[in-house]
């Protein structure tokens, strides 16, 4: 198993553990302009089709694959990984197709926390509800719903961000 697997590996089933993720794998931590420009190559690729997962290889994330002890729940993730950040994609089972993608990566410390969220609302567009160290949402210029949330602990520092496309105003 390749290191790439290994790390999303770890990544997945902490993120769906509901426990922050990066901090807990051997990823070193991500620049905040890698997790923006991560965050906007995700937003690109997501549509109301679903996210375009050749898009995301054309963009230079790789997919890494379960081996064939996988539960079935384990099987339907999709994972990538580009650079020092994870990319999980979990396909919708009533809509039959993935309709957000959550990135994780660590930070080198809790005080650039701001800096991801900034560098990512100047990638994307939009403005943020609230400021602060918290967790932060909005819409982005081009309609989908983004959220990043500090994790981690004061030793391993990480972040996690939600992007959801949102429907069509009717």
């Amino acid at each position: 198993m390749n290191r790439y697997v290994k790390r999303a590996l770890a990544a997945a089933a902490l993120t769906l553990c509901g426990v922050a993720s990066a901090q807990s794998i051997d990823l070193a931590p991500a620049e905040p302009a890698a997790i923006a420009a991560a965050t906007l190559s995700c937003s690109a690729a997501l549509s109301a089709a679903g996210v375009d997962e050749k898009r995301l290889t054309a963009d230079g994330w790789r997919r890494a694959y379960l081996g064939a002890g996988a539960t079935p729940a384990q099987a339907s993730l999709r994972i990538y990984v580009r650079g020092d950040v994870v990319l999980l994609l979990t396909p919708n089972p009533i809509k039959g197709l993935v309709d957000d993608c959550y990135l994780t990566a660590r930070l080198a410390s809790a005080e650039i926390y701001p800096s991801v969220v900034a560098a990512t609302q100047a990638r994307l567009g939009g403005k943020p509800a609230k400021e602060g160290a918290g967790p932060v949402s909005w819409t982005s210029a081009d309609r989908k719903t983004v959220q990043i949330m500090p994790t981690g602990d004061p030793s391993a520092p990480a972040v996690k961000v939600t992007v959801v496309n949102l429907p069509k105003e009717k």
